[in-house]
């Protein structure tokens, strides 16, 4: 009876193991295998095989029912039930033939093949799917086919060796243009292919889609015609060598991660009609050192290259290169993630009326070592990790004696008990930079000591 219990167990584990596993064939064994799966919307409406010898893949489609050539939407997640079925063979991949008769590009289908080189696209796809060829590294050049109609978002972004866009002729819905993808009216700018070193954008432009300069990584200056009133998110993101950009009169706003990671970007002109502005527009820019704005706006002001409120009472927004900054007296409020990441930043000097710090203001200020206020007493709101990863600010020298001790581990014991603290207290004593003094943080101050760390 055990050995049947065992041979069943042993079949059942087989039978998962098959029903989980793509189909292989092999007509030399090896280098000459053929992987075959379905790719479809509804499973076998589409079929793909990749020769593993050449590294080319088929997208064939077929008939069922009423669905016909409709590929499935994946994931770009490390999760191998949304990703596409192939992502495991993505370094074989360089040639993509998808035959007449499918309709559609899925979401995420080809991300992060590397090696693919060309791919030929029929005349019947009418959709490309957020993402398709997201990091195809190796990817030249591509030309749309005549009935596509709709194009999703980073589609292309990573494909650093695609300098040019092509569109087939008699297409209504997209053109081409030195290279770069736009609408049929020249309006809307979808796409500029990552090796493009200069872009002339038409006097027609209205707006640049999201992603539409994502990851040009040679761009260096661009000037964007008055034109243009709306800017996508993450429209610049990795443009690691954009040096300066003067932003278009009548842009009204800038959204998330617009100009993240731009390392090179020294001065931002900021536009007269601006109203809003991400918190996250300009993260990780280590090279910015100023803002500058016409006076003429009505919802922001420039000082001393840091952007604030109209009156001034907020400060919103310090450039990241920032090294000594000295708030004016008129300042109450601190926005959340306003010098975050600033890991220039040394000197801090706050006024006497500040009397909110938002979350994550300070985070990652990891040079932050001096920190003045004009009213050590005053009480001040502070948001969650509001200094995380100031590790310079937090001495642990509670008592300003100069040193770090167990007189320190006392007054801090007391000001837990008492639940009152002064900011330059609190920022001695929060160990875990979460904002708040408890029990925690006198445990960590303990350690340290103990190590001989403070």
């Amino acid at each position: 009876m055990k050995y049947w219990k065992r041979f069943a167990c042993l079949a059942m584990l087989l039978g998962l193991l098959l029903s989980m596993a793509l189909s292989v064939s092999a007509e030399d064994g090896g280098e000459s295998g053929i992987v075959t799966g379905n790719a479809g919307s509804s499973g076998a409406n589409v079929t793909w095989t990749l020769d593993l010898a050449t590294g080319t893949m088929t997208l064939t489609p077929h008939t069922m029912g009423f669905v016909s050539g409709k590929m499935k939407d994946y994931s770009c997640y490390a999760d191998t039930q949304t990703q596409a079925r192939w992502y495991a063979y993505r370094p074989l991949i360089k040639t993509v033939i998808v035959e007449e008769g499918v309709v559609n590009i899925g979401n995420y289908a080809f991300f992060d093949c590397t090696m693919l080189e060309s791919i030929t696209l029929p005349s019947t796809v009418k959709k490309i799917g957020n993402g398709a060829f997201l990091h195809c590294s190796s990817l030249k050049s591509i030309v749309l086919p005549k009935e596509l109609n709709s194009l999703g978002e980073s589609v292309f972004v990573g494909c650093s060796s695609l300098t040019s866009l092509s569109v087939a002729e008699g297409n209504e819905s997209f053109v081409s243009v030195n290279g770069a993808l736009y609408d049929a009216e020249k309006r809307v700018l979808y796409a500029v292919p990552c090796g493009a070193e200069s872009v002339n954008l038409p006097s027609t432009l209205k707006t640049i889609a999201p992603y539409a300069f994502s990851s040009c990584r040679r761009l260096q200056t661009l000037v964007i015609p008055p034109s243009v009133s709306t800017i996508g998110r993450e429209a610049f993101s990795n443009c690691a060598s954009l040096r300066e950009i003067e932003l278009p009169a009548y842009l009204t706003r800038i959204e998330s991660g617009t100009f993240a990671h731009c390392l090179s970007l020294s001065t931002v002109r900021l536009p007269a009609a601006l109203s809003h502005l991400a918190a996250d527009a300009f993260w990780n820019c280590p090279s910015l050192r100023s803002f500058s704005l016409p006076s003429a706006n009505e919802c922001f002001a420039v000082c001393d290259g840091a952007l604030y409120n109209k009156q001034q009472t907020a400060l919103l927004l310090l450039p990241a290169a920032a090294e000594t900054v000295t708030l004016s007296e008129q300042v109450k409020q601190i926005a959340p993630n306003a010098a975050m990441g600033c890991a220039s930043l040394k000197t801090l000097a706050l006024p006497s009326g500040l009397t909110d710090i938002g979350h994550g203001a300070f985070y990652g200020c990891t040079l932050l070592d001096q920190l003045t206020m004009a009213d050590p007493t005053a009480p001040v709101t502070l948001g969650y990790g509001a200094f995380a990863l100031c590790e310079q600010l937090c001495d642990g020298d509670v008592n300003d004696s100069g040193e770090t001790d167990v007189l320190d581990l006392l007054a801090l014991a007391r000001a837990i008990e008492n639940g009152s603290f002064t900011l330059p207290q609190l920022l001695a004593s929060d160990a875990d930079g979460n904002g708040r003094v408890d029990a925690n943080d006198l445990i960590a101050h303990l350690k340290a000591i103990a190590a001989g760390k403070r």
